[in-house]
């Protein structure tokens, strides 16, 4: 038995170095296939692959590793086959959803522009591009070029591209590109609009669908922004302006998207009109290939003859003489000048003194914007206006003087300064304007600032005096707030006004009247109240007297008006709060709460 065992261990220790030896010489060959340069492996490590194990183990490798390869070959196959399977999946879901594109409509729509005379606009997003070949239009209508007041045809087509029917009712809307005002929408019936539909209508060119433009100075550094299309630019000591030069109307079809469709991104298409700056009445210069550049002024200085007229335009006077540069214009009686800036503009406008018969007249044309207007004086019974114009600085430093007027009509203005408002029925007007800030340092005599249908920032007045002089604010807006050192006069605020604060820092011996449907969030009065406030079919939020309400005061709250806070510190016996017609007053303390129940027994 131990012979035996002593030949199988002898055996086994003979096949044990026959494999190490086998092995061994695997391993030291060099790895020359996979472009390495190693060294060959060192015989001293095979020792780890002697005795049983390593047999067992070299032996059930070969099995295992087969085993491995023919279930990765069936996993192979298996992927392939689900591959196969996914692939034949997706290509048919690819396929169903292919028809499901295929059956939904796809909407576009497409705009042309023409002139009244039938001549091409522009066409698509194109821009016209012809040089003018028709010698019998205008220079204006060869090239594409429109003005405010011109009457477009805008053609509308309207198609379905897709494969589906539209069967539902759904809308065009037609718009301006800039203002986004809308023009037009209507409906089409969807089972027509499997065929093509088109249609024409006239579109009126409006100021407020105007694109501005690049600043002439190239500095891009727009200050003020207005529908016209205005931009100023204000950057390193430039104040060059640029009119908006572009119009486009836009055609959007299905906008509030009711119908599904299978593309989208054609469902718009406008139109581009180049403006021209010149009025209908003023063709000669577009004609004459010549460009006019929307004026601007750096500084203005202004002397009012007696009678005299002057008016400084954004509109383009007819027939004037265009000026750039430095002017200094002087129009004498029984005369009248009539002027247009070419871009930059500063210096001196002057009309001489007159009478009723013979008055100097001087006109004052494309004149976007100024930065300085100085006034050295304003004669008696003169006029001067500014219209349409957009102004940084406005100062009157002398007085106004007897029945002379300043108007102020559809102007955008930063600071108005006036000195002395003192002269017998003379008048500043600011009708359909913006002005930040109005500075006044006297309201007299019967003199008047007359506000209408405007928006203002602040109003800053020291004192308005006398009896007939006044402050006049109706159809407005006050966003910021009135404040007065002084009432001696009269503030009417009337026809659906709204003051956010009005402030009188001292008294009140005049009248504050507010009325048809006007409203004041905050009144506060500092000082003593010894003369009327009047509440006429209007609201005041709070009304706060810090000051002493005296016997002669009285307050009226009248048909329909309410205030919904009553404060007041003090007060002397004879005081009225009269409350009538439906109004009503909300009593916070107990002061206010005695004389009305005094003066409403």
């Amino acid at each position: 038995m131990r012979g035996q065992l002593s030949l199988e261990f002898v055996i086994l220790m003979l096949l044990a170095i026959l494999g190490g030896a086998i092995v061994t010489t695997q391993l030291v060959q060099p790895a020359k296939d996979l472009n390495l340069s190693s060294e060959p492996a060192k015989k001293d490590i095979i020792g780890v692959f002697l005795g049983p194990g390593s047999l067992t183990s070299n032996s059930g490798t070969g099995q295992e590793n087969g085993s491995i390869i023919n279930e990765q070959q069936e996993n192979n196959n298996s992927d392939n086959t689900n591959n196969e399977t996914n692939q034949n999946s997706t290509e048919q879901n690819n396929g169903e959803q292919e028809d499901n594109i295929t059956k939904l409509p796809d909407l576009t729509v497409s705009i042309s522009a023409y002139y009244e005379n039938g001549s091409l606009c522009c066409h698509g997003k194109h821009r016209v591009r012809n040089r003018g070949e028709n010698q019998q239009l205008q220079n204006r209508f060869r090239h594409g070029k429109i003005k405010v007041g011109d009457k477009i045809i805008i053609k509308i087509k309207v198609s379905n591209i897709g494969s589906a029917d539209v069967n539902k009712t759904f809308w065009v809307r037609i718009y301006e590109g800039t203002s986004n005002r809308t023009i037009a929408t209507f409906p089409i019936n969807g089972s027509k609009v499997n065929e093509t539909v088109a249609f024409n209508f006239t579109v009126n060119v409006t100021k407020d669908g105007l694109k501005c433009g690049k600043c002439y100075c190239h500095r891009y550094r727009y200050r003020y922004g207005y529908g016209d299309g205005y931009r100023n630019c204000y950057g390193n000591g430039c104040s060059i302006s640029m009119l908006g030069n572009e119009y486009s109307i836009i055609a959007y079809v299905d906008y509030n998207n009711i119908v599904k469709e299978s593309n989208e991104s054609n469902n718009i298409d406008y139109v581009i009109l180049k403006y021209v700056n010149t009025t209908n009445n003023n063709d000669s210069n577009d004609d004459n290939n010549s460009e006019i550049i929307p004026g601007n002024s750096s500084y203005l200085s202004i002397s009012v003859g007696k009678y005299s007229f002057i008016s400084l335009k954004k509109d383009i006077i007819p027939n004037g003489t265009y000026k750039s540069g430095n002017i200094n214009i002087v129009v004498n009686k029984n005369n009248i000048g009539k002027y247009n800036a070419n871009g930059t503009i500063w210096g001196d406008i002057k009309t001489d003194d007159g009478d009723k018969n013979n008055k100097a007249e001087l006109y004052f044309g494309n004149l976007y914007y100024i930065k300085n207007v100085y006034f050295s004086y304003i004669h008696p019974y003169s006029h001067t206006e500014f219209i349409g114009n957009i102004i940084h600085n406005v100062s009157i430093n002398n007085n106004i003087d007897n029945n002379a007027e300043v108007l102020f009509d559809s102007t955008n203005i930063d600071e108005l300064k006036i000195s002395n408002l003192n002269s017998e029925n003379s008048k500043v007007d600011i009708i359909n304007s913006e002005v930040k800030n109005i500075q006044i340092e006297c309201i007299d005599s019967t003199a008047k600032l007359l506000i209408n249908n405007s928006n203002i920032g602040n109003i800053n007045i020291k004192n308005i005096n006398n009896q007939n002089s006044e402050l006049i604010i109706s159809k407005s807006n006050v966003y910021n707030c009135i404040n007065i050192n002084n009432l001696d006069s009269k503030i009417t605020i009337k026809d659906g006004s709204t003051i956010d604060t009005l402030i009188i820092n001292e008294s009140i011996k005049g009248k504050l009247i507010l009325s048809n449907n006007s409203k004041i969030k905050c009144l506060e009065i500092y000082g003593n109240l010894d003369g009327k406030v009047i509440i006429n079919r209007s609201l005041i939020t709070l009304l706060y007297i810090k000051g002493n309400v005296n016997s002669n005061a009285r307050i009226e709250i009248i048909d329909n008006s309410n205030i919904y806070n009553l404060i007041i510190n003090k007060y002397d016996g004879g005081a009225k709060i009269i409350i009538e017609d439906n109004s009503d007053v909300n009593i916070t303390n107990s002061v206010a709460e005695k004389i009305i129940n005094s003066s409403n027994p």
